[in-house]
């Protein structure tokens, strides 16, 4: 044979007549005689299914048992090339999400004789050049070995946790601070934030219970364990609470007595809760937290690549036709990730199964602190019942940081859409407080100078009354979607969307003093409680402007009167249901999203996600001020600044629109390998 050896098995692909099964057959070829080889343990066929029976699709293949997924095309085209690369990614993804061992996962295209290797992760995907795989019989040789010989943790495996034969359940095999090492074993799953995006967190909540060192019998009660991967700088939960902890041992107790806007009943609770130590009743106590693997650093030799998901544009369309990607924004920026794992010795009860809020002493707890939480919603208010007693308490604390309105960027949009509040929504303040900055024009030596002022906008920083109002948000959603009543859905509906931006209605509900009145349409069981919801509005609207336009957004004590409007509110809440019965009003308790309807299903969005949806994450300061927090009053500092003008809408309009971004569903793996 002259030349450089080649497969025998193949012509050119295009030139082929047939189906792609049958086209590719060779391929199975190939790889038979390694797969049937001797060595043990060396390869496992899916679930010992035969090649043939997947083939004919008589025996479908589970997403969780897919080794590497692939995509075949005979003919070279960008359309192809386009396809393959969407359903590799949309299969990965789904891999990615389907399985809990999964720490990264691989991918193969091929379109005619050329070959391309994909590698996706939880904090980056990587494409490798295409090569000739008929003539290039070195790398493919090379990497079939590599994929068939590798170990289950090399292919992307979490040796640490381990499936039943029956796919329910999983055992988690965990290692506390003290070294001991420690088994649990998940029942059913509480909470799963999934992401169209390969990318991210993909956080997930299991109820759970302990096993012994045999992992044959169980121990103690149930547990909830919570699975997630962090940026590989982050703080962890744990860490963050025990400074939660440390400040709120530090705070003076005395302050409370300077802070004229709070009731005597308040401080009371407070110098309570803060005694003793019994503020940890409040929080969640973890009980094991676990640092894991991280992903693979960026290969030295890679680079951004814009434009590769771009869909191909039809040469029949006009010379105007454009992708709807943008190839001119900035690549994003690597963030390497690890797994995180820890356990709450709690099993708790969420707002849908409560008749009471609890967690706004928590809130207090916070602010005593110096901390806000960044992520409040229906989800994470909880209550834990100790013998007859219901406890508050408010879950994830990963995005709690010290408050410091003054430093560093703008706070990214993060958190659960539902419930954000309306400034970090829109990214800016409803007052606009500004600082003035002269500009000095020389027009001629014989006329004076001419001064201008040019003003600066500052970062809009999360602040202790967006926590507030974000449980504000909590409050509409359960007396609006809560009952059956049609009209308060309708209304619902066109209030709490999954989306970046803040819909004219959503503006409306906070900046209008007459719209919640006249457009929610509250059950009548709860129309006295709404009418308390917007008056209670009325007035964080005027903290917000108050304390923007005196320029006494970093003033702590300033913050005082929302935390006793809030805590006014909550107590009427349970006021409210603790003397109506009815049907309805139940309902708000124990119905919670509508799950036939996705639009009423509170997301959560990555923290640091930019409002463009470039993937370009943001980077925090990690939340520790330049300075300690300042209890002192401060004396006001007038200055104008402009309103927001919401424009002339006028209530029942349709101006609502559907958010595009991700809204393409990735589509489940075709073809697998058998060797995995």
């Amino acid at each position: 044979m002259r030349g450089r050896p080649r497969w025998e098995n193949f012509t050119r692909l295009s030139q082929c007549i047939g189906t792609e099964i049958r086209i590719f057959d060779p391929l199975e070829d190939m790889f038979d005689p390694l797969i049937k080889c001797s060595i043990d343990g060396s390869f496992v066929r899916l679930g010992q299914r035969s090649a043939e029976n997947v083939r004919k699709g008589s025996e479908p293949v589970p997403t969780a048992d897919v080794g590497v997924s692939a995509e075949f095309k005979t003919n070279k085209n960008d359309k192809n090339i386009y396809d393959n690369s969407i359903k590799v990614v949309g299969a990965s993804s789904h891999i990615l999400n389907d399985d809990v061992r999964r720490m990264f996962t691989y991918g193969i295209t091929i379109e005619d004789d050329e070959m391309t290797l994909w590698y996706f992760s939880r904090s980056h995907s990587v494409k490798s050049a295409s090569f000739n795989y008929i003539e290039d019989l070195e790398s493919f040789t090379a990497i079939s070995l590599s994929f068939m010989f590798s170990s289950d943790k090399e292919m992307g495996y979490d040796p640490c946790v381990i499936r039943s034969k029956d796919g329910s359940n999983y055992i988690y095999h965990l290692e506390d601070q003290s070294g001991k090492k420690r088994y649990f074993q998940t029942h059913s799953l509480i909470a799963e934030y999934r992401s169209l995006c390969v990318t991210g967190r993909m956080t997930r909540v299991w109820e759970a219970i302990e096993l012994d060192q045999e992992q044959t019998g169980e121990m103690g009660k149930p547990v909830v364990l919570k699975d997630l991967w962090l940026d590989g700088a982050a703080q962890t939960e744990k860490q963050i609470q025990n400074e939660i902890f440390r400040d709120i041992r530090s705070f003076p107790v005395s302050t409370l007595d300077s802070l004229e806007d709070l009731s005597n009943e308040m401080r009371a609770h407070l110098r309570k809760a803060l005694a003793n130590d019994r503020y940890k009743e409040y929080f969640l106590h973890i009980i094991c937290d676990y640092r894991g693997e991280t992903t693979k650093p960026l290969a030295p030799t890679a680079s951004p690549k814009l434009g590769l998901f771009n869909a191909p544009v039809s040469t029949s369309a006009p010379s105007t036709t454009r992708s709807l990607s943008n190839p001119t924004r900035d690549p994003r920026q690597f963030v390497q990730r690890r797994q995180y794992r820890l356990v709450y010795n709690e099993v708790c009860e969420t707002l849908h199964d409560l008749k009471s809020l609890k967690a706004i002493k928590t809130l207090q707890l916070l602010y005593c602190a110096g901390w806000v939480h960044r992520d409040i919603s229906s989800g994470n208010i909880l209550a834990h019942t100790v013998e007859g007693t219901i406890r508050g308490k408010l879950a994830d604390l990963e995005y709690a940081r010290k408050f410091a309105s003054n430093s560093g960027n703008s706070d990214p949009k993060m958190g659960t859409p539902f419930f954000m509040p309306l400034e970090i929504q829109t990214q800016q303040y409803f007052s606009q407080p500004t600082r003035q900055r002269a500009r000095t024009t020389a027009t001629s030596t014989l006329t004076m100078e001419r001064k201008a002022t040019t003003s600066i906008r500052p970062p809009v920083r999360f602040n202790f009354q967006h926590d507030l109002e974000s449980l504000w948000w909590v409050l509409l959603w359960a007396i609006t979607e809560g009952p059956n009543h049609v009209p308060s859905r309708q209304f619902a509906d066109t209030i709490f969307q999954n989306r970046l931006d803040a819909s004219p209605r959503r503006k409306k509900v906070v900046t209008d003093v007459n719209y919640l009145l006249e457009a929610a349409c509250f059950h009548p069981t709860v129309e006295g409680y709404g009418n308390s919801l917007s008056q209670c509005m009325i007035e964080l609207y005027d903290f917000y402007n108050d304390r923007e336009q005196a320029q006494l957004l970093e003033d702590v004590p300033s913050y005082a009167k929302a935390h006793f409007k809030m805590y006014e509110l909550v107590w009427l809440w349970k006021t409210t249901l603790d003397g109506n019965e009815d049907v309805a009003v139940q309902l708000l308790l124990k119905r919670g999203p509508d799950i036939d309807n996705p639009s009423n299903l509170p997301q959560r969005m990555k923290p640091g996600r930019p409002t463009d949806d470039s993937n370009q994450p943001v980077q925090d300061d990690g939340g520790a001020p330049s300075r300690g927090l300042d209890w002192r009053p401060k004396r006001p500092r007038r200055s104008s600044g402009p309103s927001e003008d919401d424009g002339d809408y006028q209530p029942g309009g349709s101006d609502e629109s559907d958010a595009s971004q991700g809204n393409r569903r990735p589509k489940r793996p075709r073809r697998s390998f058998g060797f995995r």
